[in-house]
């Protein structure tokens, strides 16, 4: 009897162990309210209304490729980009940042930064930090020599999550929404990273 106790007692403390980081992710996670979710709703209809809006389906052979050459896969880029322009040539800052989205945003950047993985995230950010201020506009190609630097995962898992072809950026305190295969900005959310 004693043994199944203990086998018990140690079955569950495994499991805490476990669990206990997932369970605390959970907990320091900002709670998004009924209101915030269908604002993001909004957001991600918005942002997949953009992929149909620009994207065209390409002749077999056309996708980018990893084994295309460097040459090759910045001509296809340039190609895309200028369908993007095309496809939205009024596109603005806000677009797809509302003023709505941003504010649920930057409410969910805010209480992520204070939580206790604020200061690990700040310390990743400045890392990446580029030299020089960026001066984005929609449609623009994402400068060179600016970072590809991934968003950090505990602050992507209270974002929406985004189709392939579309991805979150950080520069700075401005996220920004970057079309990969373009390597065009869609939009961008000014003063929303509390580096400070």
């Amino acid at each position: 009897m004693n043994r199944r106790i203990c086998r018990a007692v140690w079955i569950s403390l495994a499991f805490l162990a476990v669990a206990a980081p997932y369970f605390w992710m959970q907990a320091q996670a900002p709670a998004a309210t009924t209101d915030d979710a269908k604002i993001l709703d909004s957001f991600k209809h918005s942002v997949q209304q953009y992929l149909e809006t620009v994207r065209k389906p390409l002749p077999t052979g056309k996708t980018m490729q990893r084994k295309q050459s460097a040459q090759s896969l910045s001509a296809k880029r340039q190609e895309l980009a200028s369908e993007v322009r095309a496809a939205r040539p009024d596109a603005k800052q806000g677009d797809l940042f509302t003023p709505q989205v941003g504010d649920v945003f930057r409410r969910l950047l805010a209480t992520t930064f204070a939580g206790p993985d604020g200061p690990r995230i700040r310390i990743s950010l400045r890392r990446a930090e580029p030299l020089a201020k960026l001066h984005l506009k929609v449609n623009d190609t994402y400068p060179h020599g600016i970072p590809l630097q991934s968003t950090p995962p505990s602050l992507l898992q209270n974002f929406p999550a985004l189709p392939k072809g579309v991805e979150y950026r950080i520069v700075d305190h401005t996220l920004i929404l970057r079309d990969s295969e373009a390597n065009t900005v869609v939009d961008y959310l000014p003063d929303a990273i509390p580096l400070k």
